[in-house]
């Protein structure tokens, strides 16, 4: 505690010699300085005297909010915390002690050297105090406040002075530049935690990457979790603020843990119009410690844990029109609609930023349990159950004439690869169009030369060259066996017709077939 005695000894000099009253006609001045920092930078803050005369010694406290703030020690190897000596007793050397009582507060005092000290020479005109560095710590405001100050001259007697504390603003990392029209350019904010590669655009083109605060980030899902710090890509030509661009935007955001990176995270551009976040493809694998991604969308990102299944389907509406079923209803905005028939994959269907879809698969006749599978954009996964019947349409009709190759579909002209042929007095047609005319699936192996045909609860297995068929797990009999012409598997029309459930009708008059 020496540098204290030793100012209190200048202070107590001076009321003991008589002068009562601070000394100078003019008031020093003693300032601290302003400045806007990015959150996690350190700066150095001078506090600086003015207009000064004689002066020998000083002492003053600087207060700052400690949940903005902290004071970085810039000597770690000396004892207590370190800041930087003033610059206006450098010829004489100096005496000093900074004390942090507190966080939040900061204590300093100087003096020149002892009282004896006969080569001591009083400072006048204006310099540097101290230089304190701090480190923003949390985004904010906060003053700083210069109270207690004392400026003692080489007497002892206190020297008059006025005091203008200083501000600092921490805010979120930012940076901004115009586009290079030959070529891409690279960003980079919060000591490369995010880096951005813009491709080449007009020269009057601005570009900002700035972090924004976490309350900026709504997530649709409560239960869904925000990692690290969001940020704001915006590109401006003149007045206007793009949405997305024509090439590619190179993303790289640097993981705040590396850790185990759980397959839901993701980095999500967030669609303002729908309020809605788009996963952006990225690549974590390739890099365990971030997400490497791109995208032309502009605006908000973040990285975003979904681990939760997505809410089940509502509004399902569900028509059939000939072989075809339709479904419509509402789902997660973006998700994967994935069909199932059974056991039977119909095929995936995407659902729009609204959150609806519409899609149309083709189910067998009578009665099918269908699975819809919804998978959000992150993988989670909900399945619903729905049984859905379609009828055979009875009013089709089939007209065919034996040595054509053209048929009449409900009216309609259908060629054919093979030609009905009369065998042994039966007709026999390619199986596959009439079967498929009528509603049913037909499935050929190759390997047994069977081919079977599925109408509704109705299953067929026929062999080529074999006058025994299956009709569900039961042995029929056949007037003619199935056989192969022109790789086309030729059957008995009246067979495969009644046994589908339809009627056969022989127009002696016209030499026509006709299945109803």
């Amino acid at each position: 505690m020496r540098n204290v005695s030793l100012l209190m000894a200048l202070l107590l000099l001076g009321s003991l010699v008589g002068m009562g009253s601070a000394l100078g006609a003019t008031k020093a001045r003693v300032v601290v300085g302003d400045a806007t920092i990015a959150l996690g930078d350190s700066f150095k803050i001078a506090v600086a005297v003015y207009d000064v005369a004689n002066l020998f010694g000083y002492e003053f406290y600087l207060s700052y909010d400690p949940n903005v703030l902290e004071v970085v020690d810039v000597d770690p190897a000396q004892e207590g915390v370190q800041v930087d000596g003033g610059d206006i007793f450098a010829q004489v050397g100096v005496e000093s002690r900074v004390h942090v009582p507190e966080p939040g507060r900061v204590v300093y005092y100087a003096a020149t050297g002892p009282l004896d000290h006969g080569g001591a020479i009083g400072f006048s005109g204006s310099g540097r105090l101290a230089g304190i560095t701090f480190r923003g710590i949390r985004t904010g405001s906060t003053a700083l406040t210069l109270s207690q100050v004392l400026l003692s001259a080489g007497s002892g007697q206190p020297i008059a002075n006025a005091v203008a504390s200083g501000h600092v603003k921490v805010s979120l990392p930012a940076t901004s530049v115009f586009a290079n029209p030959h070529g891409p350019i690279l960003l980079r904010i919060a000591e490369g935690a995010v880096s951005v590669i813009i491709p080449p655009l007009p020269s009057d083109t601005l570009v900002t990457l700035r972090q924004v605060q976490k309350t900026a980030v709504v997530l649709a899902d409560l239960r869904n979790r925000l990692v690290g710090q969001p940020f704001e890509l915006v590109v401006t030509q003149g007045e206007e603020a793009l949405c997305e661009l024509d090439e590619d935007v190179f993303l790289e955001v640097m993981l705040p843990i590396v850790a185990a990176i759980p397959d839901a995270l993701g980095l999500y551009a967030y669609n303002p119009d729908y309020r809605t976040w788009l996963r952006v493809v990225g690549d974590l694998q390739a890099f365990p410690s971030a997400v490497v991604a791109r995208t032309r969308q502009l605006g908000l990102f973040a990285l975003i844990v979904d681990t939760h299944a997505p809410s089940a389907l509502t509004a399902i509406s569900i028509s059939s029109q000939g072989q075809h079923t339709f479904f419509a209803g509402e789902a997660e905005p973006l998700a994967t609609l994935q069909v199932f028939a059974g056991e039977r994959y119909l095929g995936a269907f995407g659902v729009d930023l609204q959150g609806r879809y519409r899609f149309k698969v083709a189910i067998p006749l009578g009665t099918s349990q269908v699975s819809l599978r919804q998978l959000d954009q992150a993988g989670n996964t909900t399945v619903q159950y729905i049984d859905v019947s379609r009828a055979a349409e009875r009013g089709i009709s089939i007209l065919i004439v034996p040595g054509q190759a053209q048929a009449l579909v409900n009216n309609r002209v259908v060629m054919l690869d093979v030609a009905p042929r009369v065998r042994n007095g039966r007709a026999m047609v390619p199986l596959r169009f009439v079967a498929e005319a009528l509603g049913a699936e037909v499935t050929w192996q190759a390997g047994t030369q069977t081919v079977e045909v599925v109408l509704g609860e109705i299953k067929v297995i026929l062999t080529i060259g074999k006058r025994q068929a299956i009709v569900n797990e039961v042995a029929v009999m056949l007037d003619h066996p199935p056989v192969l012409e022109l790789g086309r598997t030729m059957v008995p029309i009246r067979f495969v017709a009644e046994v589908l459930g339809y009627e056969v009708v022989w127009h002696a008059a016209t030499n026509r077939i006709e299945i109803r």
